[in-house]
């Protein structure tokens, strides 16, 4: 934070398909048999939310439809399990000198229509793995509808899974209005086909080094990066973006636990072409 900018309000954003697994629940729905064989198969170290043996628009419109019965039947990721340890250190990193200002977990819930019970029973799990150590607000918004204005109020880290639709929407407003206050966390995982990434990744390159000519230099070739890296070195002019693992985002399972670390085999992926 500038030396002389007033005091925000420090929030951890968080959605529910973070803390839980519901590409695996809808891979479940489509087929139970093969989604077990993916897990083995290269689902913990996919780039691509894109499953071998699985109809990818079968699995974009199921998805897209996802609802209060999938969460149900999705399991908790590592991230959730890691909660407690994420919010314990972003406590002390932001109170060393005393920045810290109105500290939230704030839990998105969206798009699943919750009772009010099942919304405190949300609430409950969230105070137990972060040990109540931070309060806990919930709210029911469209990512994509949340603005970066109220994210330079309100929130020091996004968690976002499907972060790249919300870079591309607001790239523009953003390169005008820079939040370096800001780290959208995600998962390494890019858009849906090679080609669209590639073509995403071209675009915002052409629109950072419209406006960041004068500031800065990009000093890489960004062809001879990866995906994830080049992407970060893009997005760091204007906010902060950090690719965790795709574990992270996954059934969670014991860190102790060897997986053999395969990469999906996308030559037996049904296509589409968008």
């Amino acid at each position: 934070m500038k030396a002389n900018a007033q005091p925000k309000k420090h929030g951890v954003l968080i959605d529910l398909d973070c803390l839980f697994d519901t590409r695996f629940a809808t891979l479940m729905e489509m087929d139970a048999e093969k989604a077990d064989s993916l897990l083995l198969e290269g689902y913990y170290f996919r780039e691509r939310d894109e499953f071998p043996g699985m109809n990818l628009n079968e699995f974009r419109e199921r998805y897209s439809k996802r609802n209060v019965q999938t969460l149900k039947n999705s399991l908790p990721t590592a991230l959730l399990f890691r909660l407690g340890s994420i919010v314990a250190d972003f406590i002390i990193e932001f109170s060393k000198d005393g920045r810290l200002v109105n500290p939230e977990l704030i839990l998105n819930i969206y798009p699943y229509k919750l009772s009010g019970e099942e919304i405190n029973t949300m609430v409950l799990c969230l105070k137990v793995r972060t040990n109540n150590i931070i309060p806990v607000r919930v709210i029911s918004q469209d990512p994509l509808n949340i603005s970066p204005g109220w994210i330079r109020d309100n929130v020091t880290f996004f968690y976002l899974y499907n972060w790249s639709e919300w870079l591309t929407k607001y790239t523009m407003e953003l390169a005008s209005n820079r939040l370096d206050d800001v780290c959208v966390v995600a998962p390494s995982i890019m858009p849906l086909s090679i080609d669209e990434g590639k073509k995403q990744l071209a675009e915002l390159e052409k629109d950072i080094r419209t406006h960041f000519s004068k500031q800065a230099e990009v000093t890489e070739e960004l062809s001879d990066m990866d995906f994830f890296k080049a992407t970060s070195s893009l997005i760091k002019f204007f906010i902060g973006l950090e690719f965790l693992e795709t574990r992270d985002y996954c059934v969670a399972i014991p860190d102790e636990v060897d997986l053999p670390k395969k990469e999906f085999d996308y030559d037996k992926s049904t296509r589409i072409v968008v």
